[in-house]
């Protein structure tokens, strides 16, 4: 069959996604139990993830093959870009005062 005509970026870069919640949680690594449930209530959302989307298309772009150190430094810098990402989040939902997030008790 003819190659697809669109391909889903999202869909494409899934798989080096899908752990990404999981080790931003092991970085963060919070031992105060209230901290930690905050941090996992925030790491547990799921949006549209565009952010490390774009960082893992780029490095698979320049043919950086998923096994080498340098697509680890890759999918690192994803996470730090997630972590601060969320952060900002927070931050406005505190300045904001708000009682939700993408539908979600804030």
């Amino acid at each position: 069959p003819p190659p697809p005509r669109h391909v889903d970026p999202f869909k494409f870069a899934e798989p080096d996604l899908r752990p990404l919640s999981d080790s931003i949680k092991d970085l963060v690594g919070i031992d105060h139990p209230v901290l930690n449930k905050v941090a996992r209530h925030f790491f547990d959302m799921q949006g549209k993830r565009f952010r490390p989307t774009i960082l893992l298309l780029v490095s698979q772009a320049l043919g950086t093959p998923r096994d080498s150190p340098e697509f680890a430094k890759q999918k690192r810098l994803c996470e730090i870009n997630e972590m601060i990402h969320t952060a900002s989040l927070i931050h406005d939902d505190v300045i904001d005062i708000a009682d939700t997030r993408r539908g979600t008790r804030a």
